[in-house]
């Protein structure tokens, strides 16, 4: 809390060792002894409900509404906010003439057969039996490649052009054409780029775009500097689900004088799908001289959760467990969906506590779906923009079916 705020720091925090109130107390002790009106601290997360519990910590230990030259919200509302909405135009060739040059935030994962306008912006290259779309490709930082996709089911375009498969069909095509230097490695990357280059400049973007765009916008100097002044202390919370391009946005922060403090604990990085990486996190904080402090008592776990926690882990560090269980022994993890359930329920069974008394916490919408036979309505999320795209089409058939 007392930590200094010209120094970039990383406070590596166990599970259960209380971060999120140290991390607000430090955000409020810090906003108490700021003075300048025009630049103020940045507080970033990575969900809007860990975004409220911290703004509530924050104001309970502030007392009074915050300034508004300080910022409490999820890193992407400030990534979109203050870097690539703000400046992004100005790198791809918006017309002058648009009034509103901001980017319309596409989910990557819309569904495609109910959004036909989505199939204006299709990757010009021959894949066998396969059509990608601007929005499907997402570029990975980690890798430096380009895949197709979401999740543990994405897939490299490299691999995918270098597979049997499409390398017997682009051979065939070769043949036909009598030309042998059709569809190279270096036309499909052109293409990719081309795909995600109308994409944008008719003012569309996924979110993985957005840190891409926030990317181009900072390696702008005169831009970097701006939001660097703007915002010259930046805490990151939750700072193990950081993905490579976050920490790269983060690089160009610091690199132009902007100090950063990472929040979080590396051994509990669950958002691989999104490219986050604690290796790339290690070179991170090392390239840029970070100073590393710890928090290792777990206020929420005994002892013994703790010491199989470390050898799962591969933990070196001590972490000190709290108090006596109050199951009796009874702290068991289970493989499956369905085998969890059933050892929940036999355990509310044992302290007599009702299902509907009971409550079941995920971290990830897939995990719910499984969980609770819920079912995705995402091709409901853009009817707007698909019937816009569709009318744009000038023929009896498109416009019917935007109405």
């Amino acid at each position: 809390i007392l930590s200094p705020i010209d120094q970039c720091i990383y406070l590596e925090a166990c599970a259960g060792s209380g971060k999120t109130e140290v991390l607000g107390l430090k955000a409020a002790y810090e906003i108490c002894r700021w003075r300048s009106r025009q630049t103020g601290i940045a507080v970033l997360t990575f969900t809007n409900e860990a975004t409220a519990t911290i703004a509530d910590r924050v104001a309970s230990f502030y007392g009074r509404p915050i300034s508004s030259n300080h910022f409490i919200g999820t890193f992407s509302s400030f990534v979109h906010g203050y870097i690539a909405q703000r400046f992004g135009y100005k790198f791809y060739d918006i017309p002058e003439d648009r009034t509103d040059k901001s980017f319309r935030v596409v989910d990557s994962n819309i569904n495609l057969y109910s959004n036909q306008w989505l199939k204006n912006y299709k990757l010009n290259f021959p894949f066998p039996k396969q059509t990608i779309y601007a929005s499907q490709l997402y570029y990975k930082a980690s890798c430096k490649d380009w895949f197709i996709g979401q999740g543990e089911s994405a897939k490299s375009l490299t691999e995918l052009y270098n597979s049997a498969e499409c390398q017997r069909y682009i051979t065939e095509i070769r043949w036909r054409r009598k030309n042998f230097n059709l569809f190279k490695i270096d036309y499909l990357k052109n293409q990719i780029e081309q795909c995600k280059l109308k994409f944008w400049q008719d003012g569309f973007a996924t979110f993985e775009d957005m840190n891409r765009i926030a990317h181009q916008c900072l390696s702008d100097a005169a831009i970097c500097q701006c939001i660097a002044k703007k915002f010259p202390v930046i805490f990151i919370d939750e700072c193990q689900d950081l993905s490579a391009s976050e920490l790269s946005v983060l690089s160009f922060l610091i690199d132009a004088g902007a100090i950063v403090h990472y929040i979080g604990d590396l051994h509990q990085a669950v958002y691989s799908f999104k490219d986050a990486c604690p290796e790339q996190f290690g070179e991170h904080i090392a390239t840029h001289n970070f100073k590393t402090w710890h928090l290792s008592q777990n206020f929420r776990s005994t002892q013994k959760i703790v010491d199989l926690s470390q050898q799962i882990g591969g933990i070196r560090h001590w972490i000190s467990g709290y108090g006596k269980s109050k199951c009796g022994g009874y702290d068991v993890e289970y493989g499956d969906e369905k085998e969890t359930i059933a050892a929940f329920v036999k355990a509310l069974s044992r302290f007599n506590i009702s299902v509907e008394d009971a409550v079941v916490l995920v971290r990830t919408q897939s995990a719910k779906q499984k969980l609770g036979n819920s079912f995705s309505n995402d091709y409901k999320m853009h009817p707007v923009i698909n019937a816009i795209q569709l009318w744009q089409q000038n023929n009896p058939a498109a416009q019917q079916a935007a109405l």
